[in-house]
């Protein structure tokens, strides 16, 4: 592998922490992670998971860690805001929450990042976590990257998301184009891109073997 994914941050601040994933590491080890990885040549990305108990001050606190963290490193490709799916969930069983971000607190997330982390190229819209006619939108809110396809995504369904698992890149092209923008395949690294000519399908890699063995 070349690369190391910044989940599990939720948010970087202690007494938040403490009250949502008591039995997750610290914020100090889950930098010293990703540090420990970007020294051992790795890319990394960063996450916030933002929309339960934690308060605007909290979510600042948190994109300052993740700036100064750049500041150190260089390492991270990509910003991803997710934003709390409340449904299943022991905070929301329990009456810790009461449900997730609203519609404004999801854009605001996204256009914060884009401006408050300078050091950081790409943000992420997530369709898993908006649907599809959001995270589209959050494109015209500071995000220049659409969640990629899943094939099988287990959090986010298990805590109650119902916007699926699956979007063909035949959905991607159509739906980019939509909103004006042009579609472009990236690797992990962003290091190749190749735009997508949407009058030119089929687009994108199939996935398995062929019928022939290839």
């Amino acid at each position: 592998l070349a690369s190391a994914p910044g989940t599990a941050a939720e948010i970087l601040v202690e007494e938040v922490r403490e009250v949502i994933c008591p039995g997750k590491i610290g914020t100090e080890e889950w930098l010293a992670g990703m540090e420990g990885a970007a020294a051992a040549g790795l890319d990394v990305t960063a996450t916030i998971m933002y929309g339960h108990v934690e308060n605007e001050r909290h979510r600042a606190m948190h994109l300052k860690e993740i700036r100064d963290l750049q500041d150190r490193t260089g390492a991270i490709t990509e910003f991803v805001p997710l934003s709390f799916v409340h449904q299943n969930t022991p905070l929301y069983e329990r009456g810790v929450v009461s449900g997730g971000a609203s519609d404004d607190e999801d854009e605001l997330m996204i256009a914060v990042s884009r401006l408050f982390l300078d050091n950081v190229d790409h943000v992420q819209s997530s369709w898993v976590k908006f649907g599809d006619a959001k995270a589209l939108k959050l494109l015209n809110c500071g995000a220049d990257d659409f969640m990629g396809t899943v094939l099988s995504e287990e959090i986010t369904k298990r805590a109650g998301g119902g916007y699926g698992e699956f979007r063909s890149f035949d959905d991607y092209v159509g739906m980019i184009e939509a909103v004006g923008r042009v579609p472009v395949e990236r690797s992990t690294d962003y290091r190749e891109r190749r735009r997508i000519d949407p009058r030119d399908p089929p687009f994108g890699p199939t996935l398995g073997p062929a019928a022939d063995g290839t």
